[in-house]
């Protein structure tokens, strides 16, 4: 089975619980692998990242990170 390389959906939810984002949410970009080797110009081997991303919410379970767990 091949990952996808394209982003799994709109940029107005989060990739990890599905719920749409809301004002004061904390989120962050999670960045597409396209690949992993080395980078001829620093000789480094690392990640190869698309220019698509997705978003996500930095603790699906307290997204505004209040530090209180919101029950489902």
């Amino acid at each position: 089975m091949t990952a996808s390389l394209h982003p799994r959906c709109s940029g107005n939810t989060c990739v990890r619980c599905r719920k749409l984002f809301n004002p004061g949410d904390r989120v962050a970009p999670v960045f597409l692998v396209t690949g992993v080797g080395r980078n001829e110009l620093t000789r480094e081997f690392g990640a190869f990242l698309s220019e698509e991303f997705e978003m996500a919410h930095i603790a699906c379970h307290d997204p505004q990170l209040t530090g209180v767990i919101q029950c489902p």
